[in-house]
């Protein structure tokens, strides 16, 4: 549509008729990822699994450790909790990192999910 009438006003007023007068600058700069990125979104479209998905992460965004190192995750913080060892979310960020690194999981991150995590 934007490409056809080169206007983004006319862009925003026909798919967002309600939209705030304090959200359109930020709506508009929405349109315009979508634009730079249309060649990514047509190629997820095509594929039919990929064409049901609203969001597209990029590869290891939101890698989830397998179960085993979950569990040897778990084992270690019981185990320092019971030798009276306090577990800060650093401590438990730093060895999900070890362990991801001896499990094979390059693109593994722990991020704030990890930081977050309520260890009492």
């Amino acid at each position: 549509y934007l490409d056809e009438h080169n206007t983004f006003r006319g862009t925003i007023a026909k798919f967002y008729p309600d939209l705030p007068p304090s959200q359109y600058y930020g709506r508009r700069v929405l349109i315009l990822k979508w634009r730079r990125s249309l060649h990514k979104i047509v190629a997820a479209c095509s594929a039919p699994k990929e064409a049901k998905k609203e969001k597209a992460r990029s590869q290891g965004a939101a890698t989830v450790p397998p179960l085993s190192v979950e569990l040897k995750l778990v084992r270690w913080v019981i185990d320092l909790q019971d030798g009276g060892v306090p577990v800060t979310p650093m401590m438990l960020r730093l060895q999900a990192l070890e362990e991801a690194k001896d499990a094979g999981i390059e693109c593994f991150a722990a991020g704030r999910a990890f930081s977050k995590l309520d260890i009492a």
